[in-house]
């Protein structure tokens, strides 16, 4: 059962990552450009994309560190990787078939952007190293049985 439930977490995580690590890009990317721009800054406009990124990055270690099961991050890191990986194949192919004009809370979606610049191919490989380590994924041991003196 912990297999499934591993599994769906998965499923669930990469597409949910792939929504917030856009957000927090690309609100990061606009925010410091108009820094640049107007020559003054104010920290706190990155709070937004901030958090964007730090809810990320809390499912994500959720999922790739918790001792469940491995098929979960193994899922969300395969789902991750493959865009960038059909990037080799087709690129104009998977670049269309990534939605665009979306929005969220009022915020451009560009869902391109963590794709082409390589961020959820290594996401993805991240999750999968986290499959690797055998000794992670085995059950809890368990408390030994005290041993009872014989009753006489």
């Amino acid at each position: 059962m912990r297999h499934l439930w591993s599994f769906l977490a998965g499923l669930v995580v990469a597409p949910v990552t792939w929504v917030l690590v856009t957000l927090g890009q690309d609100g990061s990317t606009r925010t410091v450009d108009r820094w640049v721009e107007v020559g003054t800054f104010n920290t706190a406009n990155l709070i937004e994309p901030a958090v964007y990124l730090a809810v990320g990055g809390i499912l994500l270690g959720l999922l790739g560190t918790l001792r469940v099961s491995p098929l979960g991050p193994l899922v969300a890191g395969l789902l991750l990787v493959t865009p960038y990986v059909g990037m080799f194949v087709a690129p104009f192919e998977v670049r269309d078939r990534i939605p665009d004009g979306w929005g969220v809370f009022g915020d451009p979606l560009p869902l391109e952007l963590p794709v082409e610049n390589g961020t959820l191919f290594l996401i993805g490989v991240l999750l999968m190293m986290a499959v690797v380590s055998r000794q992670r994924w085995r059950r809890w041991p368990r408390p030994a049985a005290l041993a009872l003196p014989p009753v006489a």
